[in-house]
């Protein structure tokens, strides 16, 4: 996780310092190790690092034609030097998620972009001849000149889906830069291209076989732990017992990693999962750790939790997430989680009704 954040003004006065200062603080809880900041009008863009190395890079990254903001674990050299050299054709070269800015500094036009699954969030708002953008959306909305107005007309879909499908977001003039897309930002206006998408089967293709989708399947996570395996900090993982968090600590042990395995019970919760997880950790020789929450914490954790979202809560998990992580961080630095993957795995099954 980190932070970014900058703002362009194409006319007037420049960004002042105090600006880009704020921004910064706004994003310091996404990235609290380290920070770094380039000022050059009509540009100002800053970075907050959180480290999950001994020897980690901070951005901005500058040369005499680009200065790069990234979040997220990509090679920031070798996205400096990929968009010299391709420009937006170098992001497909990328693995794992991100979120990143690049500032034309000789045709000041402004480039946004996230990964093809939107794993880390990017904000912007243009307000006349003033572009400003962010991690958060908070960090927005400190600035005097970035609307308050609700987006009322989404409420009906936030309702329905609990949450709102970019480029919309519940203000009128703050748009999210939409997964696998790039916003090119100039004196002239906004547009929003796709630089990814996902591959299909073609219509009537046969079915793949069960077995062969099933290993490729598993290497695909095996790949993906083994990624978020390269750290120096210590490392955990949320283990529920079900199919995902089981597969993902299955791997970093078989990978030769220890993690410790954590999971929550809530007090007076009749599904608790705390005898499949610690069955699973039992027979993976894993150290296993229950988080026990109360009741009462939960409804404490509320508005932090709201403000760390950065956004309406989409379900009471989203708050047990919270006090997960605020329980384990001393412990750990980096946590794998299988949260999404029942999604992906097909464990989540349709309600009967009678």
């Amino acid at each position: 996780m980190g932070g970014i954040a900058g703002i362009v003004h194409y006319r007037g006065d420049p960004p002042d310092h105090d600006q880009a200062q704020q921004l910064s603080a706004s994003v310091a809880h996404r990235g609290p190790d380290d920070k770094g900041l380039f000022y050059d009008p009509p540009f100002v863009g800053v970075q907050r690092v959180f480290a999950t190395h001994t020897r980690h890079t901070t951005t901005p990254r500058v040369t005499d034609d680009l200065v790069v903001l990234l979040d997220g674990p990509a090679d920031l050299d070798r996205l400096t030097e990929g968009w010299a050299a391709q420009g937006v054709g170098c992001l497909s070269s990328l693995s794992g998620g991100f979120a990143t800015a690049v500032w034309d500094r000789r045709n000041h036009v402004l480039w946004l972009a996230r990964d093809p699954t939107g794993t880390r969030p990017l904000f912007v708002c243009r307000n006349s001849s003033k572009v400003a953008f962010a991690s958060t959306t908070k960090a927005l909305l400190g600035l005097d000149w970035v609307s308050r107005d609700l987006a009322t007309d989404q409420i009906a879909e936030f309702l329905s889906f609990r949450y709102i499908h970019a480029p919309r977001t519940m203000l009128k003039e703050v748009l999210s830069v939409p997964p696998g897309h790039i916003v090119r930002i100039d004196a002239a206006g906004i547009r929003v291209d796709r630089w990814w998408s996902p591959s299909w089967s073609p219509a009537g293709a046969p079915s793949t076989d069960e077995r062969d989708t099933a290993d490729r399947v598993d290497a695909a996570i095996r790949r993906s732990v083994e990624r978020r395996l390269h750290t120096t900090a210590p490392t955990g993982v949320l283990l529920s017992g079900g199919l995902d968090s089981t597969a993902i600590l299955y791997h970093a042990m078989q990978l030769g990693y220890t993690p410790t395995a954590y999971t929550s019970t809530i007090a007076g919760d009749h599904a608790d999962e705390s005898p499949f997880a610690s069955r699973v950790a039992g027979l993976l020789g894993a150290e296993h750790k229950l988080v026990r929450i109360e009741n009462e914490d939960i409804i404490r954790a509320v508005d932090t939790a709201t403000d760390r979202m950065d956004a309406p809560l989409p379900s009471p998990a989203a708050i047990v997430q919270h006090l997960m992580m605020e329980r384990i961080k001393t412990d750990v630095r980096v946590v794998l989680s299988g949260i999404g993957g029942d999604e992906v795995l097909a464990g989540r099954g349709m309600p009967t009704i009678a």
